[in-house]
C-alpha cells in the first residue's frame, strides 16, 4: 500500500516538473531570413513563463553578435493568459557582412520560489546577400544632389529679412532729419486745449467755496472774481484787460459783439470791486453774492463754442 503511494506522489511531481517545463519556453523570429547587405530586419523575441515566474532578461548592448549590429530594441510588453504570462520584445538589426550568419541561442533565467531554471532560444539562420554589379556595362559617374525647387517657405525668411532692412533704412533716415533739425525724437502728445469759459467757471466756483467775504476778506474776494473776468475775457476776446482799468475794459468791449445786458452785468462787477479795493466801500452780502452771479452769467452768455462741436456736448460747468 504504501509503496502505491510513492508511485503516485512520484507520478504527480513528474506531472508537475513537465507542466513547468513546459510553461517556461523562449522562441526567436526573424521577420526576414534572408536580406541585402546593409538592409534591416527584426529579431522577435517571446517568453513563456508561469504568471509567478521572475524572468531575468537578457541585456543587450550595441551588437547582437561580432557580425550583427543592433540599431533599436523595443520596451517589452507583457500579457497573462491561463495563469501563463507573456513577455515580447522586438530588436532591430542589421549587418555589413554577407553570406550565411548564425544568430546563437539567446539565453533567459527564470525565478519561480527559489528555484532558478535556465531556457534558451533556438538559434537563427540568416542569408544575406550583396548586391549584383554587372561587370559588362561601362562605370557611370555618381550623380549629384537634385535641386528641389524654391517654396514660399524657403523665401519667407528672405522676404522678412529684406522688409526688415527696408525699415531700418527708413528709421535711420527719419532719425538723421530729426536730428538735422534738432527736433525731438518722439514729441510729447499735445495736452488737449480747455476752453477759456471752462477754466473761469471752475474757478469762480473754487472762489465761492473759499467764502472770503463771509471772513471779512472782502477786497480780495472782489480782486479774485475780477481776475478771473479779465483772465476770461484776454483768452476769449483777445481784450488785454489784465493790464487795462475797468474803464478801458468797457471801452474796448463795447466794440464786440456782446449784447448790452451781458455787459451792465461785467461793469456792475468791476465797479463794485473798484468800490471795495480803492474808496473802502464795503458791499452787503447781497451785493457779494450778486456779484459774483453777474460773473456767471456774463461768461455763460459771452462763450464762444466751437463751430464744429455742439453746445451740448461740451459739458458746461455750472458754479452752484
Amino acid at each position: 500500500m504504501m509503496r502505491a503511494y510513492i508511485k503516485i506522489f512520484i507520478a504527480l511531481l513528474s506531472l508537475l516538473f513537465s507542466y513547468l517545463v513546459e510553461a517556461q519556453e523562449a522562441t526567436a523570429v526573424l521577420d526576414s531570413n534572408n536580406i541585402l547587405i546593409g538592409d534591416q530586419t527584426h529579431v522577435r523575441l517571446q517568453v513563456n513563463v508561469p504568471e509567478n515566474s521572475t524572468v531575468i532578461w537578457p541585456f543587450f548592448q550595441d551588437t547582437l553578435t561580432s557580425q550583427i549590429e543592433i540599431l533599436n530594441i523595443s520596451s517589452k510588453s507583457e500579457t497573462i493568459s491561463n495563469k501563463i504570462k507573456t513577455i515580447d520584445q522586438n530588436i532591430l538589426i542589421t549587418t555589413f557582412d554577407t553570406g550565411q550568419i548564425v544568430i546563437p541561442p539567446i539565453t533567459f533565467k527564470s525565478l519561480l520560489e527559489n528555484d532558478t531554471d535556465l531556457f534558451k532560444t533556438n538559434p537563427l539562420l540568416l542569408h544575406v546577400s550583396t548586391i549584383k554589379v554587372d561587370t559588362a556595362q561601362a562605370i557611370k559617374t555618381i550623380k549629384g544632389p537634385m535641386e528641389s525647387p524654391l517654396t514660399f517657405a524657403d523665401m519667407l525668411p528672405w522676404i522678412l529679412l529684406a522688409h526688415a532692412i527696408v525699415l531700418l533704412i527708413l528709421g535711420l533716415i527719419w532719425y538723421f532729419k530729426k536730428r538735422k533739425k534738432n527736433q525731438p525724437i518722439f514729441a510729447p502728445k499735445p495736452k488737449p486745449i480747455i476752453p477759456a469759459y471752462i477754466t473761469a467757471l471752475e474757478n469762480l466756483n473754487t472762489l465761492k467755496r473759499k467764502k472770503l467775504w463771509q471772513n471779512g476778506r472782502i477786497k480780495q474776494y472782489h480782486s479774485e472774481l475780477t481776475y478771473e473776468l479779465r483772465l476770461y475775457l484776454e483768452k476769449e476776446y483777445n481784450i488785454a484787460a489784465i493790464e487795462y482799468t475797468s474803464n478801458e475794459i468797457l471801452d474796448n468791449i463795447n466794440n464786440t459783439k456782446i449784447n448790452k445786458d451781458a455787459i451792465g452785468k461785467l461793469e456792475s462787477c468791476l465797479i463794485l470791486a473798484d468800490m471795495a479795493k480803492f474808496a473802502k466801500y464795503e458791499p452787503l452780502p447781497l451785493e457779494n453774492d450778486t456779484s459774483l452771479n453777474f460773473a456767471i452769467d456774463f461768461i455763460n452768455e459771452t462763450k464762444q463754442l466751437p463751430i464744429t462741436e455742439p453746445a451740448s456736448k461740451k459739458g458746461v460747468t455750472n458754479v452752484e
